[in-house]
């Protein structure tokens, strides 16, 4: 293209210039024309000017020596042959190049426009947004070719219709008004999301960038880009579906589930750790999971996270937390080290309450333990008074052949007595028995305290005549209780059975009533030697063994005042020992005087 218009000029220069010499020096020869224009030729050529001139004075030189030789005959004129002549035809050759460099940039500016517009085009083309204009209106003023390669429309079939006619229904009112919000200000831009239909009737999700471009008087409208995100809408989809699937799955697990960042602290929960815990979900959040923790188990729970450091799982752990309530919860924790392209991203902790689990272990151990009880006083406090009988009764056979009576007579009382205490035992391990494993029922209520004492010592009145020990009540005239008749019964049988077994003779053994606002205090007290200081921490308590005779715990087992303790409690109340080791002991314990619900509530 360029050689050819090249030669172009190069034949309409010659034209010229051969045109000039005919006109102004018609004596010139053939020689004279083509010396003279080669330098012209030379810089529509790409030759320099300074090329130009310097083939030029050759050329003179040439011409000089030429004549002076006698070879060619100086011409009348000559373009050249003097100095006015060179200083024409520098003239022209200054010209020429001067229309030359101008026609060229012209040209090739138009090329290079050409090339950006073909560039563009063919990036526009290429490119995945789609560019449009239109009008303040909606109406469409333009819209780049790729729209036909991505929604099927051909841009001539689009031009000069309505925007809105491609918007899905649905999404009408929301895109008009955030359309209307970019007249508000120039060079407004908005961003937005809505589906786009395509020319075979269905919708693509697209995202929208619109830009207020009224003012620019080459725009004159709204400047919209938008591309296809279907694909990308779907993802989005399959994955907030795939995210609720894990999320139904965690909340419907009865474990409490926990994310925790590297520094412990937690970053989400499942509905369970809600509900394990007593906080809100909020409150959750950015909440170490060592102030759950309590207080004594923290120091575990160190050493538990500083062996996770070492592994991705840990053994299970268990410890307790405090509710949001204060309440004490057992749990147990599992958890596993997460990873993210390599790195420690977090932590998944599951804690499960096994609060019922330890209940169900103590409640073991604690038939464990009856189990051990029965065995011990099956094995000895039951098995001696059997001993003692049998004994008894054989020098009763004895005596009997010798026609003794009095020592008969001594006998038969000492094995009543070893029967009453052994009848004594057995109803107390019955009672003890049944209250350990639920079957004891329990029913309160309100009765006269002085009445049912009396119904009570009734059966003590003959030993304590016999062991000459006194027995007085004092109790106020018209005193209420609230028990259960026959949890009260065998806690004023046992403690007066020990003030009179362990009270000497000219002793006396009292039983006394005080009438409080909160509870009635009922107390036992006797003259005897009173209980061993030893003795007097495990008094209640029969896993103790090893007490000493003098203990007033009823036989070695303790059964009698353990009973008593529980018995107690159950009603709410408290039981203690006031102790002179040479005045006697009192036995006291607290009892309702009234409804019992309405007395633990006030």
């Amino acid at each position: 293209m360029k050689r050819a218009l090249q030669l172009v000029v190069t034949i309409i220069i010659a034209l010229a210039y051969a045109g000039l010499l005919l006109i102004f020096y018609p004596k010139v020869g053939p020689s004279y024309f083509i010396f003279s224009i080669i330098p012209l030729i030379l810089m529509v050529w790409n030759a320099s000017l300074f090329m130009a001139i310097v083939l030029q004075i050759i050329y003179i030189l040439l011409n000089t020596w030429l004549f002076t030789a006698g070879i060619f005959e100086r011409p009348q004129m000559s373009p050249v042959g003097n100095f006015a002549g060179l200083a024409i035809n520098l003239f022209l050759m200054i010209g020429a190049n001067v229309l030359k460099k101008q026609y060229y940039r012209d040209k090739e500016a138009k090329i290079e426009q050409q090339r950006h517009i073909q560039t563009l085009n063919a990036t526009i083309e290429n490119i995945s947004d789609v560019i449009a204009i239109i009008d303040t209106k909606g109406f469409i003023q333009y819209i780049s070719p790729n729209v036909e390669k991505y929604f099927g429309w051909k841009p001539e079939s689009l031009i000069g219709t309505q925007a809105w006619d491609y918007v899905h229904p649905a999404d009408v009112v929301l895109l008009r008004k955030k359309y209307l919000s970019i007249f508000k200000k120039e060079q407004t831009t908005v961003s937005f999301e809505f589906r786009l239909k395509s020319a075979i009737k269905n919708y693509f999700f697209v995202d929208l960038t619109a830009k207020n471009m009224t003012h620019d008087p080459l725009i004159k409208g709204i400047l919209l880009n938008f591309n296809d995100i279907t694909l990308r809408k779907s993802n989005e989809n399959a994955l907030k579906q795939s995210l609720n699937k894990y999320q139904t799955l965690i909340n419907a697990m009865a474990d409490a589930v926990f994310l925790l960042n590297n520094q412990y602290y937690i970053t989400d929960s499942n509905l369970s750790g809600i509900k394990l815990t007593g906080f809100h979900h909020h409150e959750l959040l950015g909440m170490p999971l060592e102030s759950i923790i309590h207080p004594l188990d923290k120091n575990l729970l160190s050493g538990y996270f500083a062996q996770l450091q070492n592994n991705v799982e840990t053994n299970l752990f268990e410890s307790r937390i405090i509710t949001k309530t204060g309440q004490t919860t057992w749990i147990q924790i599992n958890s596993t080290r997460l990873f993210m392209n390599g790195q420690p991203s977090g932590i998944l902790t599951i804690l499960r309450d096994i609060t019922q689990n330890k209940e169900a272990e103590n409640q073991l151990k604690s038939l464990n333990d009856t189990k051990d009880m029965l065995l011990s006083v099956i094995s000895h406090d039951l098995r001696n008074p059997f001993f003692s009988i049998n004994g008894f009764s054989e020098l009763i056979i004895k005596q009997a052949h010798d026609g003794n009576c009095e020592k008969i007579s001594e006998f038969a009382f000492m094995i009543n007595k070893t029967a009453a205490e052994t009848e004594k035992l057995l109803r107390n391990l019955l009672d003890w028995t049944r209250h350990q494993t639920g079957k004891l029922t329990f029913k309160a209520s309100a009765f006269d305290l002085l009445l049912e004492l009396k119904s009570i010592l009734i059966i003590f009145e003959a030993q304590a005549k016999k062991s000459d020990i006194t027995l007085i009540m004092d109790i106020p005239k018209g005193t209420q209780v609230f028990a259960d008749h026959n949890m009260f019964d065998t806690i004023i049988r046992n403690l007066v059975s020990n003030a009179l077994k362990f009270t000497p003779a000219k002793g006396i053994v009292t039983i006394s009533a005080r009438n409080t606002t909160a509870h009635i205090e009922i107390s036992v007290s006797d003259t005897g030697e009173g209980v061993a200081d030893e003795d007097l921490k495990t008094l209640f308590d029969f896993e103790k063994k090893g007490l000493t005779p003098k203990s007033r715990q009823v036989n070695s087992a303790g059964l009698g005042l353990v009973l008593c303790r529980e018995f107690v409690e159950r009603h709410g109340g408290i039981i203690w020992v006031e102790n002179n080791p040479t005045q006697g002991t009192t036995f006291k314990f607290t009892l309702p005087n009234r409804d019992i619900d309405v007395w633990k509530a006030e």
